[in-house]
């Protein structure tokens, strides 16, 4: 029987570490980074404000790591992602306008930076349940911005939270908001498989109607793809397929039911998103994607194919960060297009090697000692960053590297865990083996 699993140098030391170096400075610092970043920072005026308190938190926590001699890791995601920077800096710098590729590039170190900080204050507590919850709460409570007074103040141009009729929440683009919301879903979702409370379990519930009625209110047809591949996929990652409880059954009938007639009555009362939705349906039922069938959004995001091959032709290392509209004029409206365009086919090897990284990292967790279903949820952020990719660009966003750093720090956790338990399984075996040489 020990045989059968590969032997493991693991101690009860290796375990305590997860517990040793926990801070409640850093785990406030690092909650206050998030909620920042999720309700300022794409405010009019407030960005600086947002800068600020990511300047002085992040100074914080290289204190509390320096002083307490915490470890700093870098999972390989990570080093592939700096990589990955480093080498766009060399396009960037050959580009025709290296001042606008150099400010992005920074803007995606801070970014990168702020994910490596959530990465390594999460090993140190070793528990990640309460920056999910940070998460989901601050992505709720941009989503109230747009049913209540606060869409009525005005910043610049604009009011809080609108764009042509389109529900921004907190930052200035619905379709960038839309995805916001999906990301909250996810949270909100793994975050009713972590809890074992039952008035928790139904708040995390609760909180996924509000988020849908946001997605609606948006009039993203991403986000709504994006909604429904979640949904989907988070069905097979719980099994509901082979429910055989009737109690359980039953609960999962309900709770669709009243997800589909809230998302219903959400798109009734929004002729703008079904205006919208419904030139999606016609393109998915004619198969035109012409400018009069599809409208020039649709049909101007299938022709960006052949711009950036083009562009790929001229340029086989990229165009600089960011640099897209300077040299083809438009926008690539997706990260895989973005990519190839601005950092090459080096650049995009690079960028998507994180993710795989981040896959193949989840994949090797030991099955015997790792729950199902946490392990094929965190499969479906995967997937779910995967499908949004190619219809959004977001490379830069931060609420994607926090995930990102969130499930790569699962992942380490859930490793050391199952080291431990295996560990402690095999010292059980032998202490078997012993007593039973004993009494014979």
């Amino acid at each position: 029987a020990m045989s059968a699993v590969q032997p493991v140098v693991a101690s009860a030391a290796e375990q305590a570490v997860i517990y040793r170096h926990r801070s409640t400075v850093a785990v406030v610092s690092l909650y206050l980074i998030v909620l920042s970043m999720i309700l300022i920072s794409g405010l009019p005026y407030f960005n600086q404000i947002n800068k600020l308190i990511f300047a002085l938190c992040s100074l914080i926590v290289v204190v509390v790591a320096v002083s307490g001699s915490r470890p700093i890791r870098l999972a390989l995601p990570f080093m592939l992602a700096t990589a990955w920077v480093i080498y766009a800096i060399v396009p960037s710098l050959l580009s025709q306008a290296p001042q606008v590729s150099l400010a992005k590039l920074f803007t995606v170190s801070l970014v990168l930076f702020m994910a490596v900080l959530c990465y390594n204050i999460l090993l140190w507590q070793g528990r990640y349940k309460g920056l999910l919850w940070v998460f989901y709460l601050s992505v709720l409570m941009t989503s109230l911005v747009g049913f209540t007074t606060l869409s009525d103040i005005q910043l610049g141009e604009n009011r809080i939270g609108q764009q042509h009729g389109r529900h921004t929440g907190t930052t200035s683009n619905a379709n960038s908001y839309g995805v916001l919301l999906v990301f909250g879903c996810y949270a909100g979702i793994y975050l009713y498989f972590l809890e074992h409370r039952r008035w928790l379990k139904w708040a995390a519930l609760g909180g996924l109607l509000v988020l849908c009625l946001g997605i609606v209110s948006t009039a993203s047809r991403t986000a709504l793809l994006g909604l429904l591949l979640l949904l989907f996929c988070s069905s097979l990652a719980f099994g509901v397929w082979s429910l055989r409880r009737p109690g359980r059954l039953l609960g999962f009938i309900a709770a669709l039911v009243t997800l589909i007639a809230v998302f219903t009555v959400a798109l009734i009362t929004n002729p703008v998103a079904q205006k919208r939705y419904q030139q999606f349906l016609d393109v998915a039922e004619q198969g035109d994607l012409s400018e009069r069938s599809a409208g020039s959004s649709l049909s101007g995001r299938a022709s960006l194919i052949g711009i950036t091959f083009n562009l790929v032709g001229d340029y086989p290392l990229g165009i600089g960060m960011d640099n897209m509209r300077l040299y083809a004029g438009v926008y690539a409206h997706s990260n895989p297009l973005e990519l190839l365009a601005t950092t090459g086919v080096p650049g995009i090897i690079l960028y998507y090697a994180i993710y795989l990284s981040l896959l193949l990292g989840i994949l090797r967790l030991p099955t015997r000692w790792t729950d199902p279903v946490e392990r094929r949820l965190l499969i479906v952020f995967v997937v779910l960053l995967v499908f949004i990719d190619f219809v959004n660009v977001s490379y830069y966003r931060k609420e994607v590297w926090l995930l990102i750093a969130v499930v790569a720090a699962i992942t380490e956790l859930k490793r050391r865990e199952a080291r431990f338990n295996i560990y402690q399984w095999q010292q059980q075996q032998l202490q078997g083996k012993q007593s039973s040489q004993k009494r014979q």
